[in-house]
């Protein structure tokens, strides 16, 4: 099946990367040497239309698919991944306006886009470990309405959230829980941004503490007990913006590493002469778009509703092993230029590290397609 882009999208993918191009590099580096969030970029990227845009008009957004907005999400990353990440400021959203009733999307919505609000999505328990079964992190009903306690870990967006989305266990029946829409400002909540990471530095990350606090039951999610069905349902849509967000952080390595090679000069000429050099540019272009291309098919099935499980896990496998052979060379190819701090290669590689932190969860699913397989 072949896939191409429209004219529509096209466009999306150069006026993302104009804007990108433009904002991000002033500020790139001191985002990530002093671990800050680019506000700034981020209002003016909400200006814009860019962030939120997958959410319906009628809520705000610019009816874009899961592809498109995936588009200015992969140029971003191609531009810088620290700063790319202004648009997962609304990330939770996809699940709310899935499963959300009229009266929380026209509650929590509209302000995504606008940037008049921020919605953070805590699904990893405090346990040292990234395990998304709420064991700790418990909901109690209490005079009409529920009372959270407990602990998550590497919530993106924790101190600046407005809202976030909590997947909890139900305190009486241990194989039930729900996703809370818990208010940030409530009594009880407390977010710690976690400092010194490797990688992603300009983006707020932090651990969340939960003492008692109360969340109304109309701000549930989805019917009762069915937190784990949702989750599965986001952690779909998160594996889509991974691979759009490696293939982005990948076609920009590789696009460095053309470019030095034209300017960089041993023995009198270029590097790009050189025939080994030649070959590690030609294969890293060959597995991008590999990869691309599984891309562009897992995103099909998923916005048309098709069987897109297996096409989504096989993407996200790969890629992975893209960006790893990708960034590897990349260093390879700038020599000790690559590995230092003056230069953008170092802090890609450093960001390449973020979309393989949830490596545990791909090792499963790709023993789950070898069994289907072998069947």
């Amino acid at each position: 099946m072949e896939f191409e882009l429209s004219d529509f999208e096209i466009d999306i993918m150069k006026a993302a990367s104009e804007f990108a191009n433009k904002e991000f590099p002033p500020i790139s580096k001191d985002c990530d040497n002093e671990e800050r969030f680019p506000i700034d970029v981020w209002r003016k990227a909400c200006g814009l239309g860019f962030v939120g845009s997958f959410i319906k008009s009628e809520y705000g957004g610019n009816d874009l698919n899961t592809l498109q907005y995936c588009l200015i999400l992969r140029e971003f990353w191609k531009v810088d991944p620290g700063c790319g990440n202004v648009l997962l400021t609304t990330l939770g959203a996809e699940i709310i306006e899935k499963y959300g009733t009229i009266e929380q999307k026209s509650r929590y919505l509209p302000g995504l886009p606008k940037g008049k609000s921020i919605i953070g999505i805590a699904m990893f328990e405090d346990n040292g470990n990234l395990e998304i079964v709420p064991r700790k992190t418990t909901a109690e009903m209490k005079g009409g309405c529920y009372v959270v306690s407990g602990g998550k870990n590497f919530v993106i967006n924790g101190t600046l959230s407005d809202f976030i989305l909590v997947l909890c266990r139900d305190s009486v029946r241990d194989d039930s829980s729900n996703i809370l829409i818990v208010d940030t400002s409530k009594k009880g909540f407390k977010a710690d941004k976690l400092k010194n990471k490797l990688g992603i530095r300009a983006t707020d990350i932090a651990r969340v503490d939960l003492n008692g606090v109360e969340v109304q039951v109309e701000d549930r999610l989805g019917e009762d007990g069915n937190g784990l069905e949702i989750l599965k349902h986001f952690l779909d849509v998160a594996k889509i913006y991974e691979c759009a967000q490696g293939l982005g952080l990948a076609g920009g390595a590789m696009n460095r590493s053309i470019s030095y090679s034209k300017s960089r000069r041993q023995f009198n000429r270029p590097i790009k002469s050189f025939q080994a050099i030649q070959q590690k540019i030609a294969d890293m272009y060959i597995k991008l778009h590999a990869a691309e291309s599984l891309f562009y098919r897992s995103c099909h099935y998923f916005d048309r509703g098709a069987d897109y499980k297996n096409w989504i896990t096989i993407t996200n496998i790969f890629t992975r092993e893209v960006i790893s052979y990708i960034l590897y060379e990349t260093v390879q190819i700038h020599g000790g230029y690559g590995y230092v701090k003056e230069d953008d290669i170092e802090r890609f590689y450093r960001d390449s590290q973020f979309i393989r932190l949830f490596n545990e969860q791909t090792t499963i699913e790709r023993a789950k397609l070898g069994e289907l397989l072998t069947a």
